[in-house]
Order: structure tokens, then C-alpha cells, then sequence
């Protein structure tokens, strides 16, 4: 993100970014493979699994110029099979074996990045985009952010952990795939762009207030632990009797 802004500040700063951004990306996705192939358990996968191979998406959706454009559609190619791939072993992991530990659940939300990230990726780098992967896509997303957003219900209610950073980008980015694909729509004098618009909306409205949210209960966190240094280092110092 911060790459595409400083695309009209300095263009070559922004493009070192991206690049290397995509370079740890990858080294992440490499560490995390090579990590997780020496012990693979079913009760090992989780949500958070979707990071490290389809973030990559990421750079598509803040692609800094034109001539940086065929690397992001490989890019979302990538995530896309990606997707593909863990899509039902996810699935079938978290219906037939949901025990998850208590501090990795707010990981759950994730569920709402991969589909909603590569449709915004997607769309950011295709001119003529697929109609029939626009609306897999868009129906994958919308029916697991609606499963996510039942799941805050229970998800909340969980002791704060910084898991709940988990609530925050999913649900951001699937505003912003629903607002691309109102855009889409819209450019195809669709009646149905302005559903998806209100959608959009809806969806954008509930992000700005999880992100409130979790960042009040962080920095609630952060005042708690100072807190408790402060009256720590306040204590007299007793020493030792011989």
C-alpha cells in the first residue's frame, strides 16, 4: 500500500517497494513450506495458512505502474490456484476437526481474505476479465464473509490476543473487492452494480468498525501492560537479610 501511494512522489522508490516487498513475500512462503513439510498434521491447519502463499495477491491490487502489470496477473494466477488447492482441505479441516486452540481462532477470519483478496487482484490487473471467474469468485466471497461475519458473534466474545488483528484486513478487503466489482458492473450498464454498491457499503461500514475496535483493544492492552511496569518499577526495593 504504501508503494502505491508513493507513485507520485517518486516512482522509483515505489517500484523498489513493491519489488521488494514481493521478494520477503516469497521468502515468507518458502520459510513457512519448508517450515510445516517437517511436521504436517491436520490439527495444524488453520486460516492463517492462506497468508503466506495468496498475500501475495497483495501486490496486484497495489501494483504501482503499467510496466509492473504482467507480473501482477501471474501473481494473482498463482494466488488463485493457490486458493484452489487449500480451498477444500481448509474446509474439510475446520468441519471434521474444529477443535482450534483458543488463541488462534480469532485466525478464523481470515476465511474472508483469499477469495475477496483475489478478486480485488483480479480485476485491479485485467482489462477483459472472465465473467465466470468474476462470479465464483464474488459468490466465494460473499458467502465467506457472511460465515465470518456469524462468527464474530462468538469470536468477540474470545480473550483479547493480538489474533484479533485477524479481524481487520479480511474484512477490508472484501469492501474493497465488493467496490470493484460495483465498479465492473457499473462500466457494463448493469442494474445490479448499484446492489453490490449498497453491499459494498454495508460491508465497508462493518470494517471501519471492527478495525475501531480492535485498535481501541490494543491500545487498551498496551495502556494495561504499561500500567503494570509503572507499578512494578514503584515498588521498594527490600533487600536481602544475612
Amino acid at each position: 500500500m504504501l508503494a502505491k501511494g508513493l507513485v507520485n512522489t517518486s516512482e522509483s522508490i515505489a517500484v523498489a517497494l513493491w519489488y521488494g516487498a514481493i521478494v520477503l513475500q516469497f521468502l515468507l512462503l518458502v520459510g513457512f513450506v519448508c517450515h510445516r513439510l517437517r511436521q504436517l498434521e491436520w490439527h495444524h491447519l488453520v486460516p492463517s495458512w492462506f497468508v503466506p502463499p495468496i498475500g501475495i495477491v497483495v501486490a496486484a491490487v497495489t501494483c504501482p505502474t503499467e510496466q509492473q502489470l504482467l507480473l501482477s496477473q501471474h501473481l494473482v494466477t498463482f494466488g488463485l490456484i493457490c486458493y484452489g488447492l487449500m480451498l477444500v482441505p481448509m474446509l474439510y479441516r475446520l468441519i471434521f476437526y474444529p477443535r482450534i486452540d483458543s488463541g488462534a481462532k480469532p485466525t478464523i477470519a481470515i476465511l474472508a481474505a483469499p477469495a475477496s483478496l483475489t478478486l480485488a487482484g483480479y480485476l485491479s490487473v485485467t482489462e477483459q476479465p472472465s465473467v465466470v471467474l468474476v462470479a465464483v469468485l464474488m459468490g466465494v466471497a460473499v458467502l465467506m464473509t457472511s460465515l465470518v461475519y456469524l462468527s464474530l458473534l462468538h469470536l468477540l466474545r474470545q480473550p483479547f490476543s493480538p489474533g484479533y488483528a485477524a479481524f481487520t484486513f479480511p474484512t477490508v478487503i472484501s469492501a474493497t473487492a465488493m467496490y470493484r466489482c460495483a465498479e465492473l458492473f457499473a462500466h457494463h450498464g448493469l442494474k445490479e452494480s448499484q446492489l453490490l454498491l449498497r453491499l459494498a457499503d454495508v460491508e465497508l461500514a462493518i470494517a471501519c468498525l471492527l478495525v475501531s475496535y480492535v485498535a481501541l483493544r490494543y491500545a487498551h492492552a498496551a495502556w494495561r501492560y504499561w500500567r503494570q511496569r509503572r507499578t512494578h518499577s514503584e515498588l521498594p526495593f527490600e533487600p536481602v537479610s544475612g
